[in-house]
């Protein structure tokens, strides 16, 4: 499944950006199931879904590319009068005057412009074809146009509900007896491309151990934007350096407890018969997948709490399959399955995609504790009780966690200041006339950066029309920097003129923690370039970005659609998410105050002209850094295990395999006979079918069937032709 949003369809230079580099990807990972797996290319099926026809970004380049490929018709030309709608008897005098009298700007569900058989609202225009690319096996590709905008969580309940639930139920009908079909679901973003093989390590990965409910790979920045963008764009850069620290120690660290977190939508893959288990039933209420999709079909109007939960809707999913009463499901990271994505690379963007992953994370967090810990859904699963044990503590680890999150804000500023007072003002000792004021200024003016944030989240957007807001927003960030690279300097200064050695081991380990691990993982240098950027950017990540997103709990925009079909009114549901945000700020704004004031209060006492904090800054240091080593430490274990494991797994593999790679090992015999199965299939049928490579449209066939085997890698003729290119596979060439 590939999700087309707002990504433009555009081929630049030498990038492949959008659609089409995602296909791309897509296509050699096709070509390596062929050739070296056990699976052929009418085994795959490519599903585009695209949210709202009037919606998609470059809207005509985007549908004149599709219609290029073979896989999009214009609906302009199907449905006009004697038309092939017209002409196959689908238009009725009701659906001729939609048609005619209703314009997109005034098209809604309620008085649509596309209709059928006397005044049925078509919801999805669906076009299949099987597209045949120089150098690549063909591609049986499905195009779904929804007419409607409904967002990202509608247009996945299209797809598993829709089209995976059927072709799941066709795939075990049509089988040979006694064989049971599983079907994999992989989800792609559009513009998220999959590396050569990515794909083809999470379908090995679910394939061999039949456990494994769901797995994930690398997401990493584009290696395209480098050196330009990841080093000078400190915000590409910090990005790089928390998507490698990211997957090195919490990815790996989970999928050794067998629960990952989230499993990101841009590049996952979903073992279907674990999503809907059959033993409960197609409809039934009690599957995993049915909560992941309740703010979609929710009758009523979700509370602030669960619309907010459902901006990580990944995160939902994930703990329902693990928490599944029919089999015992993990989840895996799966290394070296790397897909390459576009980052944010401005402030704006990036804040508001920190908006919806902040709050989408800690509201989930708090639910999966509820359910897994409190309702004791953990333990009412089928895995083993020393699984079961590893989980509870994966979870109560997570509410260490979470308490931190919640009071990071605070943390951060009395680090910061105790820091300062300790290198100024050791204990009254001023350390130059006028450190005092100076210690007084650089508090002052980081308590009106944060008051300035404050009032910003509460009332502006940061991709607000007025040029002097977006400044303002950038000007915050990089005092912020300068602010923390100055402090990173205090405290390195601190610790390496202490006469604590404790300390300073303890200093030591949390800044190389990061490093070392991503070292042994390979990333070492990705981590090491951009540690002065992530550092530099830290105090946004926590300041600016963590006070945006409380303040802006009330804004539900990615996860839910629109408040129209609901009974109650647009006025009520805001002003209840008002109250929430309002409530929700008060709580986290004066909890931190309490923990300032309780610090800093009973600490404070004077020596002269100095305000000294009686506190020693080393042991505020023996807390902070502490609080690091212990996360960093804990996740560190996890992450040395899962490459114990991943090694250990590499060597049996190539031991019993000859040297050559697990997932890419065919097992001929089963390909065969598959083989031919499916062509005693195709003859049975006359040759019809999924592999006649004609465009279908509603069950209306639009052009002639094709020879897949005429103009592909399998016909010998073509074998010495040029090499490949991704400019070939994304050519008009069908």
């Amino acid at each position: 499944m590939v999700t087309l949003g707002t990504e433009k369809f555009q081929l630049i230079s030498a990038r492949l950006l959008g659609v089409p580099g995602t296909l791309v990807g897509i296509l050699q990972n096709i070509r390596k199931f062929v050739d070296q797996t056990k699976y052929n290319w009418d085994e795959i099926c490519v599903c585009l879904l695209a949210d709202g026809r009037t919606r998609i970004d470059g809207r005509f380049n985007n549908l004149v590319a599709l219609q290029r490929m073979g896989i999009y018709v214009d609906l302009e030309e199907m449905y006009r009068e004697n038309g092939l709608m017209d002409i196959h008897g689908r238009i009725q005098p009701i659906d001729r005057y939609n048609f005619d009298n209703v314009d997109d700007k005034r098209a809604s569900r309620t008085q649509p412009r596309f209709t059928v058989d006397n005044g049925q609202t078509v919801y999805v225009h669906l076009f299949e074809n099987v597209i045949n690319y120089e150098n690549y096996p063909p591609l049986q590709m499905m195009f779904a146009l929804k007419e409607f905008n409904a967002g990202k969580l509608d247009t996945h309940l299209w797809f598993f509900e829709g089209f995976a639930h059927h072709i799941y139920r066709v795939m075990n009908e049509r089988a040979p007896p006694g064989v049971n079909e599983e079907l994999y679901c992989v989800c792609l973003d559009a513009g998220t491309r999959p590396e050569e093989t990515a794909i083809v390590k999470l379908i090995n990965a679910m394939d061999k151990d039949r456990n494994v409910a769901g797995c994930c790979g690398e997401i990493t920045v584009d290696k395209a934007l480098a050196p330009k963008n990841v080093f000078y764009n400190w915000y590409v850069a910090s990005q790089d350096f928390e998507y490698k620290v990211g997957n090195c120690l919490d990815k790996a660290f989970e999928s050794v407890c067998g629960y990952i977190s989230v499993l990101p939508g841009a590049f996952s893959a979903y073992r279907w018969s674990a999503l809907s288990p059959p033993e409960l039933g197609a409809t039934s209420d009690k599957r995993p997948i049915v909560p992941y999709f309740k703010s979609v079909t929710h009758g009523g109007v979700i509370n602030p709490f669960y619309g907010n939960m459902y901006l990580a809707e990944d995160r939902i999913l994930a703990l329902e399959l693990v928490c599944s009463r029919t089999a015992a499901n993990t989840l895996k990271y799966v290394k070296n399955s790397v897909a390459v994505t576009d980052v944010p690379d401005s402030c704006a963007a990036l804040i508001k995609q920190r908006r919806r992953w902040m709050n989408g994370s800690f509201f989930a967090q708090i639910f999966a504790l509820w359910q897994g810990l409190l309702l004791f859904r953990i333990f009412t699963t089928r895995h083993s009780w020393f699984r079961k044990l590893i989980l509870m503590n994966e979870l109560l680890f997570s509410a260490l966690n979470t308490i931190l999150t919640w009071f990071l804000v605070g943390i951060f500023y009395l680090t910061f200041i105790i820091l300062w007072n300790s290198f100024l003002i050791d204990g009254g000792d001023l350390r130059f006339p006028g450190a005092d004021a100076v210690y007084i200024v650089i508090q002052f003016i980081y308590l009106i950066l944060m008051f300035t944030t404050f009032l910003l989240a509460m009332g502006t957007q940061p991709d607000s029309p007025r040029r002097s807001l977006r400044a303002l927003y950038k000007l915050i960030s990089l005092i912020f920097g300068v602010y923390m690279v100055a402090t990173f300097a205090v405290a390195v200064y601190n610790v390496v003129t202490s006469t604590q050695i404790v300390l300073m081991a303890i200093g030591l380990a949390a800044v190389l923690s990061y490093i070392l691990v991503a070292i042994l993982h390979g990333e070492g240098h990705h981590v090491i370039i951009n540690y002065l950027q992530y550092t530099f950017m830290s105090p946004t990540y926590i300041n600016i970005f963590q006070t945006f997103a409380f303040c802006n709990t009330h804004d539900l925009s990615w996860g839910t659609k629109g408040l129209d079909s609901n009974d109650v009114s647009q006025k009520d549901v805001q002003a209840q998410r008002n109250e929430f945000r309002t409530y929700l700020v008060l709580c986290w704004a004066i909890s931190n105050l309490a923990l300032i004031y309780g610090v800093t209060s009973s600490t404070e006492g004077t020596s002269g002209s100095a305000t000294v904090l009686a506190i020693s800054a080393n042991s505020f240091m023996y807390f902070v850094l502490g609080t690091v080593v212990f996360f960093n430490g804990v996740k560190s274990i996890g992450s040395l295990l899962y490459l114990i494991r991943y090694w250990f797994g590499r060597l049996c593999c190539c031991c019993s395999c000859g040297g050559k790679s697990a997932e890419l090992t065919a097992d001929e015999n089963v390909k065969n006979e598959w083989k031919a199965y499916r062509q005693s299939e195709k003859l049975a049928s006359g040759g019809a079918g999924a592999a006649g490579g004609g465009l279908e449209y509603r069950g209306f066939l639009l052009q002639g069937n094709s020879d897949w085997r005429q103009g592909t890698p399998h016909d010998p003729k073509r074998l010495k032709q040029l090499p490949i290119t991704p400019e070939t596979a994304v050519s008009d060439r069908v």
